[in-house]
C-alpha cells in the first residue's frame, strides 16, 4: 500500500507451510447413557484442534454404576454384588467418601483400620446398617495391602496344593478371572510386579 495516500499499489499470495502437527484443546465430555443404580454410564471424551477444528482423539469412557444411596463409588472401587474389588493405593480416608461416607473399613480381626493404611485383601467395609462388605486388592494373595513376587508365590503354591488360602485371597489371586487359580495367576502376578502386565486388565468387569 501507498503510505502516502493508502492505496492498494500490488497483492500476491504467499503459501503458508502447513506445521505438520494439530493443537489439542481441552477435552470436552459427552455424557451419552447416565449412570444409573447397579447400572454404568458412557461418555464420550473428545479432543479437537483449536487451530483447523479437527478431531484428534474421541474415546468412550465407562461412568461407574451408582451405588443404592444413589452416590457414585470412589475412583478404584468396583462393584462385584457380593464384594468390592479395590485398586492399589486405596486407603479407608479415599474409600470412605461420597457412597461410604457412613461406612467403616475393618480388619479380619474386626478392629477398625487406620484411615492411612493401605486396603488390603481380607479386609471388610461395614456399611451404614451393619452389612458388610469384603474388600479384595487383585493379586494382593498374601493380604498385606501391596502386590508383590510374594504374591506370586503364595498363588503358586496355592495352585499346587502346597498351602491352603482363604476364599478372599483365592478371589485375589485369579487374575486370569477363570474359575480356579493356577500357575497362570501366579505368572500373570509376578509379570505385572515387573512391570510386563497392566493389573488394570484384572479390574475389567
Amino acid at each position: 500500500t501507498c503510505t502516502v495516500c493508502g492505496a492498494e499499489i500490488s497483492k500476491t499470495a504467499e503459501e503458508i507451510p502447513a506445521t505438520g502437527a494439530h493443537t489439542p484443546g481441552e477435552p470436552v465430555e459427552t455424557v451419552v447413557k447416565e449412570a444409573e443404580i447397579g447400572v454404568k454410564g458412557e461418555k464420550k471424551v473428545t479432543v479437537t484442534c483449536t487451530v483447523c477444528g479437527a478431531v484428534i482423539s474421541e474415546d468412550t469412557v465407562e461412568i461407574p454404576a451408582l451405588w443404592p444411596t444413589g452416590k457414585p463409588l470412589p475412583a478404584g472401587v468396583y462393584d462385584c454384588g457380593d464384594r468390592l474389588l479395590v485398586e492399589p493405593d486405596l486407603t479407608p480416608a479415599k474409600l470412605l467418601t461420597d457412597a461410604f461416607e457412613d461406612a467403616s473399613v475393618k480388619g479380619p480381626d474386626g478392629t477398625e483400620v487406620a484411615a492411612d493404611a493401605p486396603i488390603a485383601t481380607g479386609m471388610v467395609l461395614v456399611l451404614e446398617g451393619g452389612e458388610e462388605k469384603p474388600l479384595i486388592l487383585m493379586g494382593d494373595v498374601d493380604s498385606d495391602g501391596v502386590v508383590t513376587s510374594a504374591d506370586a508365590r503364595l498363588a503358586l503354591r496355592s495352585a499346587v496344593a502346597i498351602e491352603e488360602i482363604t476364599e478372599a485371597q483365592t478371589i485375589a489371586a485369579n487374575v486370569d478371572g477363570d474359575e480356579s487359580v493356577t500357575p497362570n495367576d501366579a505368572r500373570g502376578i509376578l509379570r505385572a510386579v515387573v512391570g510386563l502386565e497392566d493389573s488394570k486388565a484384572w479390574y475389567e468387569i
